[in-house]
C-alpha cells in the first residue's frame, strides 16, 4: 500500500473539517428550527395574536408537516400536509392559512386563523382523531 503525499493527506484532513463544519451548522439550523416551531406552536395554544409566521421549510425541517387551521366564522378545522403543496421553502406558512379560507362562508370568507403545526393529522386513524376534524382537501371537491 502506497503511503499519501502530505499535500493529499492535508486535503483529505481540511475535507474532513468542512464535512464536520457542515454537519454541526444542519444541526444548529435544525436545533434553531425546532425553537421556533416550538415558539410559535405555544404562542398560539396560549391564545396570543400571531405575530410571526415561521417558513414553509421550518416547519418541513422540523418534521411538522401537517398545518391546522380553523375558520373564524364557522368554527370549521381543516388541515393540510405540507409536503403535499408545491410552494418555496422561504415562503411564509401565512401564505398557507390564507389561501385555506373556508369554502362554506362564501362569497367574502375570512381568513382561516392558524391552530399550529403538528407531526401527524388529527384526522388519522391514531389516538388524535378529533369528531369534528374533516380534512380540507376533502370538502374542496
Amino acid at each position: 500500500m502506497q503511503s499519501m503525499t502530505p499535500s493529499a493527506r492535508k486535503r483529505e484532513q481540511m475535507e474532513r473539517e468542512r464535512r464536520e463544519r457542515e454537519a454541526e451548522g444542519l444541526r444548529l439550523k435544525r436545533a434553531a428550527a425546532t425553537h421556533i416551531m416550538a415558539l410559535w406552536n405555544a404562542a398560539l395554544d396560549a391564545g396570543w395574536r400571531t405575530i410571526f409566521y415561521p417558513t414553509v421549510g421550518t416547519a418541513l425541517a422540523t418534521e411538522c408537516h401537517w398545518l391546522h387551521v380553523v375558520c373564524p366564522a364557522c368554527q370549521q378545522l381543516g388541515e393540510t400536509d405540507l409536503r403535499m403543496i408545491d410552494i418555496h421553502p422561504n415562503a411564509s406558512i401565512g401564505t398557507v392559512v390564507r389561501a385555506m379560507s373556508c369554502k362554506r362562508c362564501s362569497p367574502h370568507p375570512p381568513f382561516a386563523r392558524p391552530l399550529g403545526a403538528t407531526r401527524r393529522s388529527w384526522e388519522g386513524k391514531s389516538r388524535w382523531k378529533r369528531e369534528r376534524m374533516i380534512g380540507w382537501d376533502q370538502r374542496q371537491g
